[in-house]
């Protein structure tokens, strides 16, 4: 079974890897926004609810009737600050 996925690494894969890098060389300038700008916003909102997170200790609040305590209060704000993120990279693109 390894020689076999050995096998058709060598002969498939590496006599197409000029096309396959040129082709996702491709798609990253094409759609910048999509391969890159998505996977810093991730980054980014993990990075600042963590350091909130870290300053001001754990986060805990309330909206539109719900209380958030725990763990859901540091995943709602993440998912939160990404949306706000991913839309304004839609908007800014």
């Amino acid at each position: 079974v390894w020689f076999g996925f050995w096998l058709i690494n060598k002969v498939i894969l590496q006599t197409r890897m000029d096309k396959i890098v040129e082709l996702y060389i491709d798609m990253v300038f094409q759609h910048f926004s999509a391969t890159v700008g998505l996977a810093f916003a991730t980054i980014t909102s993990l990075c600042l609810i963590l350091l909130l997170r870290y300053s001001a200790g754990p986060i805990e609040f309330e909206g539109l009737g719900f209380k958030f305590k725990g763990a859901s209060g540091p995943i709602v704000l993440w998912i939160f600050c990404y949306l706000v993120m991913v839309s304004s990279i839609k908007l800014l693109w």
